[in-house]
């Protein structure tokens, strides 16, 4: 064997240097290498993050369709295996948190979504001429302006307005439809509203129980969406500029400590 053989660890040149062991050791060898691999691999989604693919524009313009980002799982508290949703040192996401949950679909089965946490138990909230009333409050929609993109091959127009969400803002886009309004209810316990920044072409709350709420469970919530790692448009040409955009909520600073 040659010096550099010799300096290797033993288990890489048992592996890349397998002629002196017989078939079932050189076997076993490949087997632990991939079997580590593949509980890391485990480890890490379930407890840290995994990623998750922008397949639709309801998230838009915070979410482009084709943006891949990654969802932290600890952010709401450690998930316990083999529970229906259970965590360790449960905390409740924040409003204008973006989270990915579960919905359970009519025919069976389930489906990951994205959306925008808007309200958290005890809250009162209603859905009125398009804009948020929260615990008695619209919610301030300001800096509107025209934004326009491209969808399935149409151009659709919008009026982007900046939401004051208590303590943070974020865009949402208004299309020239009527918008559907939702009954004031106070959210329950262990429950969640969600909605998406483009208002008129988003599945979310306002429909799933209309003419009140629809709620998602913390049960179901996934984990909270961090960051792009990764972007390209329907042409598969990348958007570089997006990777490593953050989506953490920004907290408003107060004027008073300006």
């Amino acid at each position: 064997m040659s010096t550099q053989q010799e300096k290797m660890p033993s288990l890489f040149k048992r592996v890349f240097y397998p002629r002196h062991e017989g078939p079932y050791k050189v076997f076993m060898e490949y087997a632990r290498v991939i079997g580590v691999a593949l509980l890391i691999a485990f480890v890490f989604r379930t407890f840290v993050a995994s990623p998750y693919k922008i397949p639709s524009s309801s998230m838009m313009p915070t979410l482009l369709v084709g943006d891949y980002l990654f969802v932290s799982k600890y952010s709401y508290g450690l998930p316990i295996l083999f529970t229906d949703g259970d965590r360790v040192n449960e905390v409740l996401p924040e409003r204008g948190d973006i989270i990915v949950f579960k919905k359970h679909l009519p025919r069976g089965g389930e489906q990951n979504y994205i959306k925008r946490v808007i309200g958290v138990p005890g809250d009162m909230l209603a859905y009125r001429n398009k804009q948020v009333i929260l615990n008695g409050e619209p919610l301030a929609l300001n800096d509107v302006k025209t934004h326009t993109y491209e969808y399935h091959g149409e151009t659709i127009e919008t009026a982007r307005y900046t939401e004051t969400l208590v303590d943070m803002q974020h865009p949402v886009l208004h299309q020239a439809v009527e918008g559907q309004d939702v009954e004031p209810m106070r959210v329950p316990p262990n429950h969640l509203v969600v909605m998406g920044d483009n208002r008129d072409s988003s599945y979310d709350s306002r429909f799933w129980h209309y003419p009140g709420w629809g709620y998602v469970s913390m049960d179901d919530v996934v984990g909270r969406a961090e960051f792009i790692f990764w972007s390209w448009d329907e042409h598969f040409q990348p958007r570089l500029e997006r990777i490593g955009t953050s989506l953490r909520k920004v907290i408003l600073k107060d004027e008073k400590d300006s």
